[in-house]
């Protein structure tokens, strides 16, 4: 006898990556000049730059974060005007090692869990060949968004958010 088991409720979340991530890469090497990886990223206007080996594999990320951190670029200004003269440096200079990956079978849901898990803007996405892409968080609002999901917010609130007025005194917001 064959079980009637109901198929697995799927939502719009339960979606491959790939529907929502980013394939045209602009891509930097280790020897990369940190100022070409700012430029191309205000060109771009994209917050990181994953950075990899000869052999195209995934290495490291050059961030805003990390070019902000390296006298680049200033904070909250995309110029690439540098915030102070420095010597010239290179993306193995500044690039945050072992960026997070998932797998190209990976659904949005848990690339939203492994940016949520990890407090990170961005995961990059592997498949056999290596890096295949990039899926961020505005990727995963949008992902939100198409969903019209109808779920009332208070459903999926982590806590309730307690307001206090702007006359109130400052001890009343601790």
């Amino acid at each position: 006898m064959i079980a009637n088991v109901a198929p697995r409720a799927t939502t719009p979340y339960d979606r491959s990556v790939t529907t929502y991530m980013a394939r045209r890469l602009e891509v930097a090497h280790p020897d990369t000049p940190i100022h070409q990886i700012a430029a191309a990223m205000d060109a771009r206007r994209i917050s990181g730059v994953p950075v990899v080996d000869v052999n195209g594999r995934l290495t490291g990320v050059v961030t805003r974060t990390d070019l902000i951190a390296a006298g680049v670029l200033n904070a909250g200004n995309r110029s690439t005007r540098t915030a102070m003269p420095l010597p010239l440096r290179m993306a193995s200079d500044v690039m945050s090692l072992h960026p997070k990956t998932i797998p190209i079978s990976a659904t949005i849901r848990d690339a939203a869990r492994a940016m949520a898990t990890n407090a990170i803007h961005r995961v990059f996405v592997t498949d056999d060949e290596g890096l295949a892409g990039v899926i961020g968080a505005v990727d995963i609002a949008a992902a939100v968004h198409d969903s019209r999901d109808a779920v009332e917010l208070s459903t999926i609130m982590s806590s309730p958010i307690v307001t206090v007025s702007p006359r109130a005194p400052l001890s009343s917001a601790i």
